[in-house]
């Protein structure tokens, strides 16, 4: 199974769960939104080296881009369901980036799709690019 280059920092099975890239392959770029591969993007060329999932080198994480439909992490209805969420694991403290992406959103992450950013998680940035309706970032809690 190869790696196939989404951006310049990142690759599609670090976005999707392994049993969607075995099966798909390069085709589970379909289920992926793909603003979230210029988000997570500019969140590494301000931070360097962030983590989404890690399965494919041998890592833990397997969950933190689009996830299984009958998971039992996270909401039942959770945007990651539906290829429409990250989360990044940075080096960096997630307060440092989530004080970024707020203070950057009209310039740096709103064009690039950017809609919604979890509150207060401790060792992860949930981002995500649902619908809305508001012109501002929502921070929400889980």
């Amino acid at each position: 199974m190869r790696r196939i280059k989404v951006t310049d920092n990142f690759y599609l099975d670090e976005f999707v769960h392994p049993e969607i890239y075995k099966e798909f392959g390069e085709r589970s770029r379909l289920f992926i939104r793909p603003e979230l591969f210029k988000i997570a993007q500019a969140v590494r060329n301000q931070f360097g080296p962030v983590m989404i999932n890690t399965w494919y080198s041998g890592g833990d994480f397997e969950e933190s881009g689009l996830r299984l439909p009958n998971t039992k992490t996270g909401a039942k209805y959770s945007m990651h369901k539906f290829g429409c969420a990250i989360d990044l694991h940075p080096y960096a403290h997630p307060f440092v980036i989530r004080a970024y992406v707020e203070k950057n959103y009209k310039e740096i992450f709103k064009p690039l799709g950017l809609t919604r950013m979890e509150a207060e998680t401790k060792t992860w940035v949930h981002l995500d690019v649902g619908n809305t309706g508001s012109d501002e970032l929502v921070i929400f809690n889980p």
